[in-house]
């Protein structure tokens, strides 16, 4: 199962879309392109379903949002308890070795006071093979990143899941040194929660999964889930 980077990051707003919830510790993970567009009232409506933000600081060779420090903000002035930054970084995109530099660039501009803690987040590239390299490098530039963030002063976490870390080449090296990192562990194939599952969202109609008080003009819309109706939508 496996998600390009845009669609990834816009699922969790999809969900706010298509079910009415309430507020729960279910947090909301913001893209670049989300945190760029976004203004105050954007995250003053989404604070009232949701309390805490991961918000998407560094993406590969577009390196830091530029937006970033006023999201960051905007989303504890709208009342969030908890904001976090994810970052998205590989050996072989533009400028971003040293890992060190673009991360402790972001640390300075956003302020270490003004953030929780960074997740890493490892992800092949679904548009560039070549991004990343073979195990042991690959390896290697993760060490880095845990290096620069810790010399930077943050707190960090790993965000992946099987697919990702074996395609990465790293399943069975034993990175003992990651373990006492936590983990923001994304299952696509798990129990319905808060709202329903997003595994084979794509081909899916609007409205369909049971057990969710989704309105009529949802249930009527007929939309079958696929890139353009999302980005649409």
């Amino acid at each position: 199962f496996y998600f390009s980077t845009s669609r990834m990051k816009m699922l969790l707003l999809v969900v706010l879309l298509l079910v009415g919830l309430v507020k729960t510790d279910n947090g909301l993970d913001i893209s670049n392109d989300m945190c760029d567009s976004f203004t105050q009232d954007t995250w003053n409506c989404l604070s009232k379903i949701h309390n805490f933000t991961i918000i998407e600081g560094i993406r590969g060779g577009h390196g830091i949002t530029p937006n970033i420090s006023t999201c960051v903000s905007q989303a504890w002035s709208a009342g969030f308890k908890h904001v976090d930054l994810y970052i998205w970084m590989c050996p072989n995109c533009t400028d971003n070795v040293p890992a060190s530099n673009l991360i402790g660039q972001l640390v300075n501009q956003v302020g270490l006071q003004n953030f929780g803690m960074i997740w890493l987040d490892l992800e092949v590239c679904d548009d560039d093979p070549g991004c990343w390299g073979g195990a042991e490098s690959n390896l290697a530039y993760i060490k880095d990143m845990v290096s620069a963030a810790q010399a930077a002063g943050a707190k960090l976490g790993i965000y992946s899941t099987p697919y990702e870390w074996d395609h990465l080449g790293l399943t069975g090296l034993g990175v003992q040194e990651f373990a006492n990192l936590p983990l923001w562990y994304a299952n696509p194939d798990g129990d319905n929660k808060q709202g329903p599952n997003l595994y084979g969202l794509f081909g899916r109609k609007t409205g369909q999964v049971p057990g969710y008080a989704y309105t009529a003009a949802n249930k009527d819309a007929n939309i079958t889930w696929e890139d353009r109706t999302l980005f649409d939508y």
